[in-house]
């Protein structure tokens, strides 16, 4: 079926109007009125001509074309993000493998000079709880000492 004529939609558009013309006439002379903030029909658009059609065709394919290159950079910038993370990613393993490497290996060196410290105080003649005896009675000492010193001057003072 073919599109009406915009000649012939103008007519009808008018047709109806003038029947709500007469319509809201008749209501407002018994107090009945329509309001009047709104339009009771909206214009009908006229169809736009074949040039018109085109020349928006072809702005669309424009767009959509501009649309596709936007997306083409996008694509290439991810798979270069993408590229980058993967070499992070394998930097990160080497570090992790040369990490667990020389932790290992300082494991390793603490454990040999845990044994030379343990094998010089065997040596050495040298037990641990002596030596911490040795270390707390020298520290009372010190404090009664200063604590004796304090009392002397607080007199020489005094």
């Amino acid at each position: 079926m073919a599109d009406p004529s915009p000649e012939l939609l103008r007519f009808l558009f008018r047709l109806i109007r003038f029947y709500f013309r007469i319509f809201d006439y008749l209501l407002s002379g018994v107090g009945i009125g329509f309001r009047t903030d709104f339009p009771l029909l909206m214009e009908v658009p006229v169809s736009r001509s074949r040039d018109d059609r085109i020349a928006k065709i072809d702005d669309a394919k424009s767009n959509l074309q501009d649309a596709l290159s936007a997306l083409s950079e996008l694509k290439s910038e991810a798979e270069t993000n993408k590229a980058e993370l993967e070499e992070a990613l394998r930097r990160l393993a080497e570090a992790r493998a040369g990490h667990a490497a020389e932790a290992e290996q300082l494991e390793q060196i603490r454990a040999i000079a845990e044994a030379d410290i343990t094998a010089f105080r065997r040596m050495a003649g040298i037990n641990p709880a002596r030596e911490r005896l040795i270390g707390f009675l020298g520290g009372v000492a010190a404090s009664l000492i200063a604590a004796g010193l304090w009392k002397v001057g607080e007199l020489l003072l005094s």
